[in-house]
Order: structure tokens, then C-alpha cells, then sequence
């Protein structure tokens, strides 16, 4: 395991925590630039425009983290044609006058990067770290930070559970940090982002405020430094704390509703207890402890939650890929995604006055039929699937990721933790954030003792309705009039593959020419399969035990160490 990096000492801390509020009294919040790109191979993710280098190297990276931004490099590619991560961009060090390698660390080889320092998810390979410059820009004025604290990776892979690996194809643009900066053994300063525009008295917080937003929906993404996009912060809004860097939730329970019109599901009225049930060993108190976090993509959940959702949605268990793939063939299929019904997440609202508190934050299922490229697909055709996954993510906690953001305002004031008056932890924001049909950009600037938000008054239901089609009357499967999606066939060729998603289960069933015969089918599909699904909860119930105890190893661990800025784990 590789040593965590020594901290930079509090009284510097204490020095910088006087002064930069008075330089920073007349600062705005700053918004980034998006790319006009987008990023999979299980999105589309959006990402920001950034510069790196001197001279610049244009770099495109998905919003994500705290401490160190994971920036792949060019000899990531060095051994394949056609290598999917060259579309974000690579870094050269040796191209870059002002890159400095920290020495102490050399390069980081045969590791596994752990996901609680935000690189890229089960990734393992080598890399080094490094100090460079960061240009960010808003589209019109630029600002720099110099020193800006890098993960550089020059290889690495990402592992399905059938043993393909595949290259990331975009880093990560780490958020910020609980501390200021960070000082190495060799006395050289690491910057961060946030707090590396506020010692510059650029921004009036070391504060973030963030909006995945869809790419295939049409929202734009949106990262504001000291401060937040007023527009993007719909009610409910909840103020809690986090701590090391990590933003944690308990969650309630789940639901599926619709919001007009009927329900494409069997039940026209909201269907809850939706996360547990008596296979479900994960939760503590009623309460599943959750970390939001937008470096990761999916829902990381326990098996038999995903498995409580499938017995409901026209979905189906891919063993190698460890994710839901929806029946498209299926009637139901476009009528959920199509319509007003939404999956929330209710979570406990405990910093509140009234303890009871909960607050429910809705995602469409729109924003849930996310697609999966090359090599996850192995056809030329995207695949749709749906983002919960039953595993835990290498720190052995569940989290809520970018599919999560995408329907979700999250934003951070961060607290020094060196600074001995500031051990109450760092006050993290979260709030339902808008449709398509968003509001112009209104930037509002947080203050170091900002406690709360001031949401839009823009109501969610508005945001939404010019994309939805409810239903005015209840579907009918047993109708041979109803007509059902057509999913496409692959070819045989994609079907020999070992690499990627075999054939038989990218498409699920094979398509029909009678939409009666279809209908029949899925009525038989689905009590088949709710038997499966019943049948796995109850086999997976010992694993989620298993799961429940490292996670308990891992969070007693956590509490007893100084994470510093990354913790990596040395392969076996």
C-alpha cells in the first residue's frame, strides 16, 4: 500500500483561513466550460473543457472527486489503434515545461486505484504524481492554477466480470479537497480546484455547486466554483455534513411513481418499500448510508434492491456486465421511459429541525435508460441499460452515482480539517435539479459561512412536461393492437465474440412480427421472472452479510486513519 502523503502543516492553514476571506470579499462565482462532447462506454457523460500544460493541452474530464484530478496520458494509447480515450484528449508530461513529478512517489505501479480518492472506478495500471498548471475557462475569461495536484495514468484497466478489460476513456476533474492544499516531503505546494481560485481571491468560497445534467435528454451540465446556478436548485433542499471528502446520505426507502396521467406499471397509485426486503442484510437501523458521489457512475446498491426494482421494471440481469438490461422489446418499455414516472430516492433529513424530516428526490425514467457503447457493447448499436448495480464500490460503501446526478444538485462549502476550529465537518448541500426545460443560467455566490441555499422558485413538474406523453388511459397488454418497440437483432458475427455483451442477452428476447404473440411473451416473461429474481435475493443474501461486515471493517478503518489526499490498494 503506498504511504499517504504528509498534509501541509495547520499553522499555514490557520494563517490562510484570516486572510482570504478579506481578499476574496469582491470575487464571483465562476462557471465552467462544457464540452460539446460526450463520454461512455455506459453514458453519455458529459464533461468540462479544461487546460493542462504549459504550453495548454486541451483535456476533456468528467466532474468528479476530491483531492487529485486523474488525468490519463498519452501512453495510455501507446499499444492500441483506435483508442477510444484519445477523443477526451491525453496529457504529454514531457510536452509540458511546468509539469513537475513529485519525487517521492515515483511512479505508482501493478496498483489497484480504490475509488474513495475518485479515480476512475476499479481501475488497475500505473501512474505518477505530479504537480502542473490547470486553466479553466468560462467561455470567455480564463483563470489559472499553478502547482494544480495531478494523478497522471499511464496505464490502467478496467475488468468485467467475465475478465475483459478495457482503457478508460476519460479522467476525472476532482472537486476540491478538506483542505487548502497539500505539502509534499520534497516542500513542493499541491493546489486544488475550488480552494486554488480562492487563495488566488478569484472566487468568494472554497465552495462548489454541480449538475450532471443528460446529455441525451438535453440538460446541460453545470460546475460553478464559489458558488452555484441558482436555477439548477429546485426544492427540496437538505444541508448535511460530510467528512474527508466523501458526501453521505442515509437512505430511507425508494419508490416508483407517476406524476400524471396513469402508470405505465401495474399500480397507478406511488409504489414504495422499494429498498429493502427480508434478503436485504445491508442496512443498518432501517436506513441504507449512501455517498454521493459523481466520480462513479451508477447506483451501487445491494443485490436484492436492484432485484426489488426488476421485478417490476422490464429488465434483465447481465451476469458479465453486473448491470440491467432493459427488455426494449418489452410493451412496457417506452411507456415508462416515456411517460411521468420516476424512481425517488427518500433520504433521512437529519440535520433538520425536526428529526423526523424526509426529503424524496425524483429521477425520470428517462435519465434511467442509459446506453452502453463499445466494449461493453459488442455491436455497432448502443444498448440500453438500466444503472443500478448490485455491488460495493472498493472503499465498501453503496453510492449514488452520475446516474444519480443526473435529476440532482449537489454542492460542497469546504472546511479545512487542519484548521482545529473547523472539526464540525464540511457542509455539503443536496436539492432536486431541473428537466430540459431549465431556466437561464442565475449564479448566486456562497459565502465561507453560507448554511444554507436559496432554491429557484421553478417548479420540477414544469421543467419536464413538454418532453413527457402521459398516459390517458391504462395500457392494455393483453391488446393486439398495442404495438411494441422493436429492438434491433445483432448480426452473427457479433454473436461469436467473447469480448463485450454476448448477443442472446445485449437483446433479450427476439423480436416478432405478431405484437399479440409478443404481449403473450412478456406476461409469461415476467412471472418467471419474478420468481428468479426471489430466488437470487434469497442466494445472495449470505454475500450482502459478507459485504455488511468489510463494510463495517472498512468504516472503523476509515475513522482510525488520516486518508490524506488518495489511499491506494496494492493488488494481491
Amino acid at each position: 500500500m503506498v504511504a499517504p502523503i504528509s498534509l501541509k502543516s495547520r499553522p499555514i492553514s490557520l494563517i490562510l483561513a484570516l486572510f482570504i476571506p478579506l481578499a476574496s470579499a469582491g470575487s464571483n462565482a465562476i462557471s465552467l466550460q462544457w464540452s460539446n462532447r460526450t463520454y461512455g462506454p455506459d453514458g453519455p457523460w458529459q464533461a468540462v473543457s479544461v487546460g493542462i500544460g504549459t504550453p495548454t493541452q486541451a483535456i476533456d474530464l468528467i466532474p468528479g472527486g476530491s483531492w487529485t484530478a486523474n488525468i490519463l496520458s498519452t501512453s495510455i494509447c501507446s499499444n492500441s489503434s483506435g483508442c477510444p480515450s484519445l477523443n477526451a484528449g491525453l496529457f504529454d508530461i514531457h510536452a509540458s515545461t511546468s509539469y513537475t513529478q513529485i519525487n517521492n512517489t515515483g511512479v505508482i505501479a501493478n496498483t489497484t486505484f480504490a475509488n474513495r480518492a475518485g479515480t476512475l472506478p476499479v481501475s488497475t495500471g500505473a501512474a505518477q504524481v505530479g504537480l502542473d498548471t490547470l486553466t479553466i475557462s468560462n467561455g470567455a475569461d480564463s483563470n489559472t492554477i499553478e502547482n494544480f495536484e495531478l494523478l497522471v495514468i499511464e496505464n490502467a484497466d478496467q475488468t468485467l466480470s467475465n475478465g475483459t478489460k478495457y482503457a478508460p476513456q476519460v479522467g476525472s476533474l476532482a472537486l476540491g479537497a478538506p483542505n487548502i492544499n497539500q505539502t509534499f516531503s520534497s516542500n513542493l505546494t499541491g493546489q486544488f480546484l475550488s480552494s486554488g481560485l480562492y487563495s488566488q481571491a478569484k472566487i468568494p468560497s472554497n465552495s462548489f455547486g454541480l449538475h450532471v445534467g443528460s446529455a441525451s435528454m438535453g440538460i446541460r451540465g453545470s460546475l460553478v466554483l464559489g458558488g452555484y446556478d441558482q436555477s439548477r436548485v429546485l426544492t427540496p433542499v437538505t444541508t448535511q455534513k460530510g467528512y474527508n471528502g466523501t458526501f453521505s446520505m442515509s437512505l430511507v426507502d425508494m419508490s416508483i411513481g407517476t406524476i400524471d396521467g396513469y402508470s405505465p406499471l401495474n399500480f397507478n397509485t406511488t409504489k414504495s418499500g422499494l429498498l429493502f426486503n427480508s434478503a436485504t442484510s445491508a442496512a443498518s437501523n432501517g436506513l441504507l448510508e449512501v455517498d454521493v458521489d459523481p466520480s462513479v457512475p451508477y447506483l451501487y446498491l445491494p443485490t436484492s434492491t436492484c432485484d426489488i426494482l426488476a421485478s417490476h421494471l422490464p429488465i434483465t440481469y447481465n451476469e458479465n456486465l453486473n448491470l440491467y438490461l432493459w427488455n426494449t422489446s418489452s410493451p412496457l418499455y417506452q411507456p415508462i421511459i416515456s411517460s411521468p414516472t420516476y424512481l425517488a430516492f427518500t433520504f433521512s433529513n437529519a440535520d433538520s429541525d425536526n428529526q423526523n424530516t424526509q426529503i424524496s428526490i425524483k429521477i425520470p425514467f428517462s435519465l434511467l435508460s442509459l446506453s452502453l457503447t463499445y466494449p461493453l457493447s459488442n455491436t455497432s448499436d448502443s444498448v440500453p441499460y438500466f444503472p443500478c448495480q448490485p455491488s460495493s464500490l472498493p472503499s465498501g460503501s453503496w453510492a449514488l452515482g452520475r446516474a444519480f446526478l443526473q435529476a440532482a444538485f449537489l454542492g460542497t462549502i469546504w472546511t479545512d480539517s487542519s484548521n482545529i476550529t473547523s472539526s464540525q465537518g464540511t457542509s455539503f448541500f443536496l436539492a432536486q435539479a431541473p428537466g430540459p426545460d431549465v431556466p437561464g443560467e442565475n449564479l448566486v455566490n456562497l459565502q465561507p459561512d453560507s448554511t444554507s441555499l436559496d432554491a429557484s422558485t421553478t417548479v420540477w413538474k414544469d421543467t419536464w412536461s413538454s418532453h413527457w406523453t402521459p398516459l390517458i388511459t391504462p395500457l392494455d397488454l393483453s391488446s393486439s393492437s398495442f404495438s411494441s418497440p422493436q429492438s434491433p437483432v445483432p448480426s452473427s458475427s457479433s454473436s461469436s465474440s467473447n469480448t463485450g455483451l454476448p448477443t442472446a442477452q445485449m437483446v433479450g428476447i427476439s423480436v416478432g412480427s405478431a405484437t399479440a404473440f409478443i404481449s403473450l411473451l412478456a406476461m409469461i416473461f415476467w412471472i418467471c421472472k419474478r420468481k428468479a429474481n426471489m430466488a437470487r435475493a434469497n442466494k445472495e443474501k449470505d454475500r450482502e452479510e459478507a459485504i455488511s461486515r468489510e463494510m463495517e471493517k472498512k468504516e472503523r478503518e476509515r475513522q482510525g486513519i488520516d486518508l490524506g489526499w488518495i489511499k491506494l490498494e496494492d493488488d494481491p
